[in-house]
């Protein structure tokens, strides 16, 4: 046994406090002795090395952060010597690179919301479009930062980047969980590697619903049902996809057979019910309780249809935007069906569903950007990627792939808005 344990005596790794001093015996004398294994189990650290740990993780994804962020910037400022670069219609964004990479068809709407509130009247330049279709939550973390910051698009920017640091944080926890520190450091890898991972740091919702999907996952695995349901509300006030992790949580919840508080079984209960406020919002306001889809759907013709015939549509397409999003959630529902048993089943859900979602609307346009807050499949890719070979190149791939969407996105493409 172990009569005293000090702080100072600790080196502290990602995995949890290592011992690398003397241990003293009751009986005398000092042994030295290195262990390679936490010594005390998570609740009963010392705070010095959990603190300790949680630095350790915020510096190695502030890294990630500021080398991508920094990469993507200057590949969206070379793209303005591209020729045929235009916007996306965002008259109050900045024009010049390498800002314009960061916004998008939907940015002129969380804007206009963030400085005037919802409005029934269609937004000037919007094709008809009017703002109470687009979800409150974002928008009202923008207004609450624009006081601060003195200006609503880099109110955009910091809420969008703050979110995706904190879900990233989060994300390396949650996948410690199952992967330990090398899988975990690679599920945050394959995070600002990924593809589509430009999104969410524009001035858009991904950022702070990854971020808010994350935290909801990790209460969840820790049983803390309340706070999980918590963050399902916040998303569901984010975007429409948020209710659907009442599916995941219910089958976390249920599957273990485990008893639970008799009144924590209510908490799956409030990712729904961000959708009905935000619903019974827009009743008070204009009598109707749907009135965001019907928004939704004079402007941008969505409608309830066969997902799987929306995304055929998709793939014959001879429209190159059509075909690149149906191509993409293709692809990625195939993997994840392939996949699957290297996932947990509720993270498999969670993702299946709202890929689903996208088409079930009548169109794939715009819908690569369901891919972003995915985190499944930061961890799928971190897991087929397990040698350092294999890894290295999986990597390579996804961040060519990335470049090259940055460059679509900064050129004004509306496949990717």
């Amino acid at each position: 046994m172990v009569a005293a344990l000090q702080c100072s005596q600790y080196i502290v790794g990602i995995n949890g406090p290592v011992f690398a001093g003397r241990i003293k015996h009751p009986a005398g004398g000092l042994r030295p002795s290195v262990l390679r294994t936490p010594i005390l189990p998570a609740d009963l650290r010392p705070a010095c090395t959990i603190r300790a740990g949680l630095r350790a993780v915020v510096v190695y994804v502030v890294a990630w952060w500021l080398v991508s962020r920094v990469t993507l910037a200057a590949i969206g400022a070379l793209s303005a010597l591209l020729p045929g670069v235009s916007g996306h219609g965002c008259a109050d964004c900045p024009s010049a690179m390498p800002a314009r990479a960061w916004t998008g068809c939907d940015t002129i709407f969380y804007l206009d919301i963030a400085r005037h509130g919802y409005s029934l009247t269609p937004l000037q330049g919007s094709a008809g479009v009017a703002n109470i279709g687009f979800f409150p939550l974002y928008p009202l973390v923008t207004r609450a930062c624009a006081w601060v910051a003195r200006s609503e698009v880099a109110a955009g920017l910091i809420v969008s980047n703050l979110c995706l640091l904190v879900g990233a944080v989060f994300l390396y926890r949650l996948a410690h969980l199952d992967e330990g520190e090398d899988g975990a450091r690679r599920t945050v890898g394959m995070l600002f590697l990924f593809p589509t991972a430009f999104m969410l740091s524009a001035i858009q919702t991904e950022g702070l619903f990854f971020c808010l999907v994350v935290l909801c996952f990790y209460a969840a695995r820790r049983e803390k049902w309340w706070p999980a349901g918590g963050f399902g509300l916040l998303a569901a006030l984010t975007r429409p996809t948020g209710v659907l992790l009442v599916l995941p949580l219910s089958w976390m919840y249920f599957r273990n057979g485990r008893r639970h508080s008799p009144w924590a079984v209510l908490s799956l209960l409030l990712p729904p019910a961000g959708t009905c406020l935000f619903g019974a919002y827009t009743y008070h306001l204009c009598g109707g309780f749907f009135a965001y889809t019907n928004a939704q759907s004079k402007g941008f013709g969505h409608h309830l249809t066969d997902p799987l015939v929306t995304l055929y549509q998709g793939l014959a397409s001879n429209i190159p935007g059509m075909w690149l999003n149906a191509w993409a959630l293709d692809i990625t529902l195939l993997a994840l069906l392939i996949l699957s048993g290297r996932l947990r089943t509720e993270y498999t859900l969670f993702a299946v569903c709202v890929l689903l979602a996208a088409p079930l609307t009548g169109t794939v346009a715009g819908s690569v950007r369901y891919l972003s807050p995915l985190f499944p499949l930061f961890i799928l890719l971190s897991r087929v990627g397990r040698s350092p070979t294999a890894h290295a190149v999986l990597a390579i791939v996804v961040a060519l792939l990335q470049g090259c969407l940055v460059v679509l996105r900064a050129a004004g493409s509306y496949a990717l808005c």
